[in-house]
């Protein structure tokens, strides 16, 4: 993958320059390509959590927290759901929009939704969050979640999380691709 010319950070190019040169069997156990994702993102960005949510569901009406990397506690987990009926104007953005950025996420028209539970419960301030495409529809989203003090997001910092979007489509790709090949060698085996 060409790295984007919009990236002009250092520290966002040699992140993204060593995830270009990510193995692909690394990209294909989705699992630990999703913690390197939410684990590089938090650390370069020093925001508070990263998080990567995908549809579990072939209708895509709930979104499942994959991975969570926590900066503080440099700690993985993988929590929560979200039924997408509870954040209309979220997906709508999310479909339409290569990055949401939220600075204030209680008002933000597109992340305000989640001002009732989600946002208090983790004491969210702010939020960067780009979406995961494949064929052109939503699969996921990374999250970027600032706790404790709202914070302005740069340009920078939001190429930096769509490209990192679009790390985690290639892994999502090579995992699927690799799981095609196994099926195909068991059915020319039976």
């Amino acid at each position: 993958m060409r790295l984007p010319e919009h990236t002009s950070n250092p520290d966002y190019l040699a992140v993204l320059a060593a995830l270009n040169k990510m193995p692909d069997k690394a990209a294909k156990h989705l699992k630990s390509a999703f913690a390197l994702l939410t684990e590089r993102t938090a650390t370069t960005l020093e925001v508070s959590r990263a998080n990567v949510w995908l549809f579990t569901d072939s209708s895509r009406t709930t979104l499942r927290c994959i991975d969570s990397f926590s900066f503080l506690t440099k700690l993985h987990s993988a929590y929560g759901e979200l039924n997408i009926e509870q954040a209309p104007n979220y997906i709508k953005a999310l479909k339409q929009e290569r990055v949401i950025r939220a600075d204030d996420a209680a008002t933000d028209f597109r992340t305000a939704e989640f001002r009732e539970a989600y946002l208090p419960e983790h004491n969210i301030k702010s939020m960067l969050d780009a979406p995961i495409r494949q064929d052109g529809e939503v699969v996921g989203v990374i999250c970027v979640e600032q706790v404790g003090n709202k914070r302005q997001w740069d340009d920078a910092e939001a190429n930096f999380v769509a490209t990192m979007s679009d790390f985690a489509t290639m892994a999502l790709l090579s995992h699927e691709k690799d799981l095609a090949e196994s099926a195909l060698i068991q059915a020319q085996k039976m």
